[in-house]
């Protein structure tokens, strides 16, 4: 009952006595402020209103002086808490004193957080002063003159997130209208408080005795630092630049500010900081001096001739970090005060060194800061120091040029290879390509202003000297500074805009290439160059000796120039003029010397190559050819000079001669096969194939190549790629370049060579053939055109196309690497447009469908890729289909024997049909080819188009046989077949699920529904006939619900064409219903409800007036009444779903319902009277399926009318439930429907408190135990026969109906089912279920298992110790789970077969009994908890399954524990992928709840293992299981007389436990690590009020030891410390060899009867086995 210390917080608004214009800066929003000084502290004595101050306050104020960070950022946390409260709206007049004193103390104490060594403590103080702002509101404002210095102090902070957070309190207090009055309002304070920053040094600025000197020097940095950009801030955002008229002149006015106040700070000691040692001070400086130039004109001007030395004296700054401000200053300053900047300076001897310096040192590392500025400073350079003649550009140029040096030495440059040739991505620059565009630049505004029509001796120093010199040492030596791409394309634009200053640059240019094919003359054709070179220009290549360029530079150098000249020549003539000119230079070398020779034609074909312009103006004729290129290319292939060919290839190409084009294929024909590569290459670059027909040599060269014996692949590479170009051009079009004779010689050999291959692959399928050989041989074959044939040849490809087809098939089938799967695309190729003969198309698709039928395995996707290329072809292919299909015995048989899903359609199975549900046996093997021809020929027929395959079909049953069919695959049941089946079913389920089922049902269904006269088409006409005749009606009738069903939901229909389908069915009241007539209505009941409700109505009346003239004799038949309730409950439950809440059952309907089933429950009882023992009745047999579906209806109509049923009434639901349970099983379809229903009315029962209307409730539990443990035991039964089944093969019936029993079991309750599970024998079965490979099999088990483990009297491991002198041994419950768990060779077979479904299935069935585990061992008291490590420790069980599941959990990527409680089961098919987060769920667990036994495992891998485990728990898992322990921390309740507390804090991850007894108090920290569990817990005794300090030890050393040890939570640890205590003030004393309480739930017992100490049992027996000696451990004395 204390005092509420937050309601002195609330009162009256307060308004700030010191001034009423603070106030109205504050508006009325709320928000922050942040301010700080350096030296002021926050005492008792010097501020009076402290003890005003809350207490609360106080506390915190006084530890946020205190030296730790960790204690003045848990300080400021709280306080911030504190400051949200704050009301100020209903505070009074005592409230309000207190919160004035707390504003006056936060001045003080924001002042000493501001310039925090720690940014954190710097971020909260600005986040607290926001919050506090926002609370008062108004009554900051009496504060801001003093608080806003160290505001803007912290704005300008550059330390992170500090300045977002100082700036966004500022911008939310204030309105941005008012922002800059509160600057002009507190400037002259908070420029006062900036000043006194500024005398700071890094002696005043703390304590060097107790400070680091590093911590002091970066103190110092950011106090100045900060205070001069407050400074700029405030200059920048109080003064306003006006432009004069003119245009000429700025001045600057400011509002309330005048420019006098920053004067005085500038001279006071403003330059001082220029020379500072920090570079960080400079770097602001500079830049706060920018301002100055721009912002506070009047005092440059004042001090002219001293701010002109210190800009421009400043090139004398070596870091390049401050080199941005730097240049933002001298630009500022020359732009502004262009010529008079340099009038008070000696530039020559005061800037120019200093700059030349800068330059030389390649701008100490500025590069892309520096050079881009050099240009723009030139040209603030007056004449008047520029001066006459070249010496000015000369030593600008030399010293420009030197930084090369520099710059080429920084590794961290962009590599010159990859650096882009557009000069625009200046990022991907290298740093001289910086320097070069730099020069450059300057080059050509030099010569634009001091050279053209000015100085002809700069013009030619500039030109013919540095530019000269630059082009030709980059095109003559070795290594260049520049990158390829940006020098060419600088200096194109640098000639660019040189030759348009006038002609007589164009002049120098020419003179310039002139020069530069001399040089480039010397370099191809001279034999000794002088290594270095020396020029009097400056250049580059005169600072080192450097290395002549080799030949493939250079030529790669000029093919970029020659590019570039290619297409933008028109702007320098010149340079195609010297392309020419080199061109017939090395024309007139390539008869000389060798050497000379090659280089010539590498040079020739580098021009031709890259500007073919060089053409236009030059005849070539034979000689060239005869005297030079032909003996070249003979020489280069017999020497194998590939560089040389290629290069030569490229200038035949280029130049093609008719009259030498022989000569050349003749000496390709003369060296052979090898040299047919480069023939290749030479047939490809010539693009006029016009200019290739008629060449005899080129005949001869195919009919050679042909007969050659084929050695290796590469031969056969060359052949086939030899022909190819041969015979199509570069679209792949037919265009033969030979002759007919040749074409002819070459069809026939490569006929020749395909059937070869064909018969050894067919008659020695083990023979390794070449199959390289058959899909180039047999892709040329096949791709020329039928009319280049001539009849015998297509004779002969009609026979090859057929054997074609059955070999690829094959091919594609079998399981043999060696066979290309790119065959496909070949016969692809064939069967799309080439051969669409009928007859061959029919034996083709007579081979495919054949396939099907034969093979256990067929590849569905690609036989009807295949077919629907042959359909494209030929309409009567199509017809073809159809017969093969319809005469198929396998179709014929399915259709008569297939079986739907009953639990799925809305259809109650009567009579003959019932049997054939109920007897119906199949071949899977015929019912797998079934549903594969089905699936071939939807999807083929589907591609082709239904409506044209609509328009084809000529017989009625084809349809019904497709519609079946269509229907099947969708719910047939699927049985296995063998092993290899399992490549089929996965290929089916993929089909339905994702392969396009859906979209090719729908549009079958649409094309026949599209029809106007539906009802008068006659395979429909078919349908009706056989469902009301056929012995397979319910087939029939399932079919035409699925039709029904899509023309109800579809729009494409006219209401009135419905209306007509439905009135063709004669559906009426005035007739008897059959059965047949039955399942016709339920298959139409929707669209009956939708289009005819008025009929559906009547029908309804007229069933309950049937039911109401119910007999209470029992009737002779069964039928008619099964068949009258059964359309009953099918129109309630289909009106239900469809009318929604317009459809409702009256009070009368209801009456009716309920005594008919009173009727029912008196004719059943009569039934099992021993009167009617032997009298036959069909009551079981008729009324089963109708009476399931009748219950069912009438429960959920007495529950939405709030009635019970009748005590007799109930007792027929119990009965029936228990007569149809025998019948149950899934022996056949029958028995899965019985069972399926049944379990369905028994689910409804126990859902919600829906059974309280049905069973009694004081016999519910009786019921639900009873009728649990039948279903039980029919789970385990249907679950067992499901196993032998096998995996992935069960039926949808009973794959729904193992479903249904999962929801079952989830919703009986977990007491029910521990009572079934303990008394059932069954319990190891359901073990062994929870390995099972079907997801709801495995899912049930585990509810099952849980229901026991969940149960804390359950215990499944007892500790029994044998005799004093061993171990105690462990007996756990259940041998079978025991084995389950410990069946570690699974992981190891599943590492080496990771696809395999059966282990993985197994492996997650492993991991969730583990869980399971885990989860009772969470539920467990601590001695049960202790037997339970402890029997996982033995054998090491834990670290094994660690050690295994660890390979397989999911390492990378965000793993998300939090939210998840619950196993976290995959929902889609299970696969590898899926098991690696379960695998990291189950670390988790195991990390959670056994921490002890995860770091023994952790300790014990290896080092390469140790670190992937230490990064994987210390980043997904140890930040929730921190959060996890504090919350169960947290959550834990004592009871009411309890003198034991313990809570948790997420913010200092500590836990407090807190004991009490008598006048003692005892308080235990635990402090959680971040890497926890991998770090155990720190243990500190914060109070020990009454507790000895030898007892305080033993106690500590005992939590440590108990750390270690144990396993379990931080909870659990508390509670065992809190019996720990317990039992010490008992009279019960530690262990002393343990230091422990408890071991294995155990006090210590064992006392010695001399020092009369006690020990634990285990550990007096452990030291005795240890120690080799029966001796007390303290005493020494002997012990019995």
């Amino acid at each position: 009952m204390g005092k509420d210390k937050a309601k002195n917080l609330r009162g009256p608004k307060y308004n700030p006595s010191s001034s009423g214009e603070a106030g109205t800066l504050m508006g009325s929003g709320s928000g922050f402020i942040g301010f700080s000084a350096f030296s002021t502290t926050l005492t008792n004595a010097t501020d009076p209103d402290y003890y005003q101050v809350d207490p609360q306050y106080q506390v915190l104020l006084k530890k946020l002086q205190k030296k730790d960070s960790t204690s003045r950022l848990k300080a400021l946390e709280e306080l911030n808490k504190l400051f949200a409260d704050i009301n100020i709206e209903s505070a009074d007049e005592t409230s309000l004193l207190s919160i004035k004193s707390l504003l006056h103390a936060w001045e003080f104490m924001y002042k000493r957080l501001v310039n925090d060594d720690d940014r954190y403590v710097r971020d909260l103080a600005s986040l607290c002063l926001g919050t506090l702002g926002s609370r008062v509101g108004k009554h900051l404002g009496a504060h801001m003159k003093t608080l806003l210095g160290p505001w803007l102090f912290a704005i300008c902070d550059r330390k992170d997130q500090s300045v977002n957070t100082a700036l966004q309190s500022f911008n939310n207090i204030f309105p941005e209208k008012k922002r800059k009055d509160v600057l002009v309002f507190g400037h002259d304070k908070a420029i006062e408080y900036l000043c006194e920053n500024l005398q700071e040094t890094p002696s005043t600025i703390g304590d060097s005795k107790s400070i680091a000197p590093e911590v002091l020097q970066e103190r110092y940095e950011r106090c100045i630092s900060n205070s001069l950009l407050a400074i700029e801030y405030l200059i920048d955002k109080t003064t306003a630049t006006t432009d004069n008229q003119d245009n000429t002149t700025t001045t600057t006015t400011t509002k309330g500010v005048s420019n006098e106040v920053y004067e005085n700070i500038f001279q006071a000691q403003f330059f001082t900081f220029f020379s500072s040692k920090s570079s960080l001070i400079r770097k602001t400086s500079y830049r706060v001096l920018t301002t100055i130039i721009n912002k506070v004109p009047g005092y440059v001007d004042k001090n002219f001739k001293e701010m002109s030395s210190k800009v421009l004296g400043i090139f004398s700054e070596k870091d390049s970090s401050t080199h941005l401000y730097m240049w933002e200053a001298i630009i500022s300053f020359c732009k502004r005060y262009k010529d008079q900047a340099w009038e008070g300076v000696d530039a020559r001897k005061h800037v120019l060194p200093r700059f030349w310096a800068l330059l030389r040192s390649g701008c100490y590392g500025s590069y892309e800061l520096s050079y881009p500025s050099i240009f723009p400073f030139l040209t603030f350079i007056p004449s008047t120091v520029i001066g006459q003649g070249t010496g000015f550009f000369k030593e600008f140029f030399t010293n420009l040029f030197k930084g090369v040096e520099i710059l080429d030495t920084y590794k961290q440059f962009a590599n010159p290879t990859t650096a882009a040739a557009n000069i625009n991505a200046i990022t991907t620059l290298k740093a001289s390509d910086h320097l070069l565009v730099s020069y450059l630049e300057c080059l050509i505004y030099s010569c634009k202003k001091y050279g053209v029509g000015s100085d002809k001796e700069v013009n030619d120093y500039l030109l013919n000297g540095l530019l000269e010199n630059l082009i030709i040492d980059f095109f003559t030596l070795e290594n260049s500074s520049w990158t390829e791409g940006v020098f060419i394309n600088q200096v194109w634009t640098t000639m660019v805009k040189l030759s348009s200053f006038g002609q007589e640059n164009k002049d120098a240019l020419r003179v310039l290439f002139d020069n530069l094919e001399k040089e480039i003359e010397k370099s191809l054709f001279v034999a000794n160059r002088d290594e270095s070179k020396q020029d009097t220009a400056a250049s580059p290549a005169n600072l080192t000796k450097v290395k002549p360029i080799q030949v493939d530079g250079l030529l790669h150098r000029l093919s970029t120039l020659f590019s570039i000249a290619n297409v933008q020549d028109d702007q320098l003539p010149f340079v195609g003029e010297f392309a020419q000119s080199l061109f017939k230079e090395c024309c007139k070398y390539l008869e000389n010397g060798q050497q000379q020779q090659t280089n010539a034609i590498k040079c020739i074909s580098t021009i031709i190559c890259h500007y073919s312009k060089v053409l236009s103006g030059t005849t070539i004729d034979d000689s060239f050819f005869n005297n030079s290129i032909i003996p070249s290319l003979k020489q280069s292939i017999e020497k194998q000079d590939t560089e040389l060919i290629n290069s030569l290839i490229s200038v035949i190409a280029k130049i093609f001669v008719p009259q030498s084009f022989d000569k050349i294929l003749s000496i390709f024909l003369s060296n052979g096969i090898d040299s047919y590569v480069y023939l290749i290459s030479l047939l490809k670059n010539i693009h006029s194939r016009e200019k290739l027909i008629g060449f005899a040599t080129l005949d001869s060269i195919i009919e050679s190549s042909i007969q050659i014996e084929v050695e290796n692949q590469q031969h056969h590479h060359i052949i086939k790629d030899l022909l190819s170009v041969v015979l199509f051009n570069q679209y792949q079009e037919y265009d033969c370049l030979v002759s007919e004779k040749t074409l002819n010689t070459v069809f026939k050999w490569q006929l020749n060579q395909v059937q070869l291959n064909l018969n050894a692959i067919l008659n020695f399928p083990s023979l390794e053939i070449n199959i390289l050989s058959l899909e180039s041989f047999s892709m040329l074959l096949f791709s020329i055109p039928t009319e280049k044939q001539t009849a015998d040849q297509v004779a002969i490809i009609e026979n090859l196309v057929h054997d074609w087809a059955s070999l690829i098939v094959y091919l594609c089938h079998i399981d043999c690497a060696k066979y290309s799967q790119s065959l496909v695309s070949i016969t692809n190729s064939i069967f799309k447009s080439k051969y669409n003969n009928c007859l061959i198309s029919n034996s083709i698709l007579s081979i495919l469908f054949k396939f099907i039928l034969n093979n256990n395995y067929s590849n569905i996707k690609l036989l009807s890729e295949l077919s629907i290329h042959l359909l494209n072809n030929n309409n009567n292919t199509l017809v073809y289909l159809f017969e093969l299909y319809e005469k198929s015995q396998i179709i014929q048989d399915g259709i008569k024997n297939v079986r739907f899903s009953l639990v799925k359609y809305n259809i109650t199975p009567f009579n003959k049909s019932l049997e054939h549900c109920a007897q119906n046996n199949r071949s899977s093997t015929d019912l797998n080819l079934f549903l594969k021809i089905q699936q071939y020929i939807l999807i083929t027929i589907g591609s082709f188009g239904f409506e044209k395959v609509l328009k084809t079909l000529s017989h009625d049953a084809i349809i019904s046989q497709l519609l079946i069919g269509l229907v099947s695959l969708d719910s047939e049941i699927i049985y296995p077949i063998n092993q290899k089946t399992s490549h089929d079913i996965d290929d089916l389920e993929s089909f339905i699920n994702n392969g396009g089922y859906q979209e090719i049902k729908n549009q079958f269904l649409t094309s026949l529904i599209s029809s106007s006269d539906l009802a008068q088409q006659k395979w429909f006409g078919f349908m009706l006939e056989k469902q009301n005749t056929s012995e397979y009606s319910l087939n029939y009738s399932i079919v035409l619900s699925v039709l029904f069903n899509f023309i109800n939901d579809s729009s494409v229909m006219q209401q009135e064409t419905k209306l007509t389908i439905l009135n063709n069915l004669s559906i009426d009241t005035s007739s008897s219903v059959s059965s047949f007539k039955l399942n016709l209505i339920q298959s139409c009941l929707p669209l009956l409800v939708s289009v005819k409700p008025q009929l559906v109505e009547e029908m309804s009346n007229a069933l309950y007036k049937q039911l109401l003239d119910l007999p209470l004799s029992i009737p002779s038949t069964f039928e008619p009444i099964g068949i009258s309730i059964s359309l009953l409950s099918s129109i309630i439950s289909v009106c239900t779903i469809i009318q929604e809440e317009t459809y409702t059952i009256n009070q009368e309907q209801t009456h009716i319902l309920l005594k008919t089933l009173s009727t029912f429950q008196q004719w059943y009882h009569r039934l099992l009277s021993p009167l009617m023992k032997d009298q036959d009745n069909d009551f079981e047999k008729q009324m089963s399926t109708p009476l399931l579906t009748y219950l069912l209806t009438v429960c959920h109509s007495i529950i939405a009318k709030d009635i019970y049923l009748s005590a007799n009434q109930s007792l027929l639901v119990k009965s029936c439930l228990e007569l149809w349970s025998k019948h149950s099983g899934i022996d056949s379809q029958y028995q899965i429907l019985i069972e399926y229903q049944s379990l369905k009315l028994f689910n409804f029962i126990i859902s919600k408190e829906n059974s309280k209307y049905i069973i009694p409730v004081q016999l519910y539990e009786e019921f639900l135990l009873n009728k649990a443990g039948v279903y039980l035991a029919l789970w385990i039964s249907a679950s067992t026969k499901a196993n032998k089944i096998g995996y992935g093969f069960l039926s949808l019936e009973i794959e729904s109906l193992l479903e249904l029993y999962l929801h079952c079991f989830e919703k009986i309750p977990k007491s029910i089912l521990y009572k079934l599970v303990v008394g059932s024998d069954k319990l190891d079965q359901i073990f062994e279920l929870a390995l099972f490979h079907h997801k709801y099999i495995q899912l049930t088990s585990v509810c099952l298992v849980e229901s026991y483990f969940l149960e804390t009297k359950t215990e499944i491991v007892r500790v029994i110790e044998i005799n004093e002198d061993q171990d105690p041994e462990f007996l756990f419950f259940s041998p079978k789970f025991e084995s389950i768990l410990l069946d570690f060779e699974l992981w190891k077979q599943l590492k080496n077969n990771r696809d395999s479904k059966y282990l993985l299935t197994k492996a997650i069935g492993n991991l969730m009994l583990w869980d399971i585990l885990m989860k009772h061992y969470s539920i467990q008291d601590i001695s049960k908890k202790s037997n339970i490590t402890d029997y996982l420790n033995v054998g090491y069980k834990v670290s094994t399954l660690l050690s295994n599941i660890f390979t397989f959990a999911k390492k990378d990527g965000e793993i998300v524990f939090k939210d998840v409680q619950e196993f976290p089961y995959p929902n889609d098919d299970i696969n590898y992928r899926q098991l690696q987060p379960l695998c990291s769920f189950s670390i988790f667990s195991l990390v959670n709840y056994l921490p002890s036994l995860v770091r023994r495992w952790a300790d014990g891998c290896s080092t390469k293992i140790t670190q992937q485990v230490n990064h994987f728990i210390t980043h997904y898992i140890s930040p929730y299981i921190i959060r996890n322990e504090i919350t169960r921390v947290n959550n834990h309740k004592e009871g009411l007389d309890s003198t034991f507390t313990v809570k948790g804090s997420t913010s200092t991850r500590e836990v407090i436990a807190s004991y009490e007894k008598d006048e003692m108090t005892i308080s235990l920290v635990l402090s959680i690590p971040e890497t926890y569990p991998l770090r155990i817990l720190t243990v500190e005794f914060s109070k020990r009020v009454g507790v000895s300090e030898n007892q305080w030890k033993k106690w500590l050393l005992s939590m440590t030891s108990l750390l270690l040890t144990q396993d379990g939570t931080v909870l659990d640890a508390c509670l065992l410390w809190k019996h720990s205590l317990d039992k010490h003030f008992e009279g019960v004393e530690l262990c002393p060899i343990c230091y422990s309480l408890f071991h294995n739930g155990n006090i210590p017992k064992f006392q010695c009867s001399t020092c009369k100490n006690k020990f634990h049992s285990a550990c007096i027996y452990k030291w005795f086995s240890t120690s080799h000696k029966s001796n007390c451990p303290l005493c020494q004395s002997q012990l019995n």
